[in-house]
């Protein structure tokens, strides 16, 4: 999740440490904490999953735009490649085809 600050959450209307949030289904952007925004978020099956990891690493390099259909347009990206005091970075589908088209 993003940076975090003691704020109000959209959902819960308690004081957290909150994230600012695109809820989709709003239209807006929101302040949620994070059991509010875990319960929203809808699991993927683990086969789901696997299908979507193996369809980045096998069409991503070769067709970029995939990760249009792959991505949320601001999703965090957890690495060790990214080697700072916080490994979780903000990425868009736009950093990722860009990793690809170099």
């Amino acid at each position: 999740m993003p940076h975090s600050k003691l704020r109000r959450c959209h959902i819960c209307k308690k004081f957290h440490a909150s994230y600012l949030v695109q809820a989709p289904d709003l239209g807006v952007q929101v302040y949620l904490c994070y059991n509010c925004w875990k319960a929203r978020t809808t699991p993927m099956s683990l086969e789901e999953h696997k299908n979507l990891v193996r369809r980045y690493y096998e069409d991503a390099p070769n067709n970029p735009s995939v990760c249009d259909e792959i991505f949320q347009p601001v999703f965090l990206f957890h690495t060790i490649q990214h080697a700072t005091s916080n490994p979780v970075i903000e990425s868009t589908p736009e950093y990722e085809k860009k990793a690809y088209t170099w």
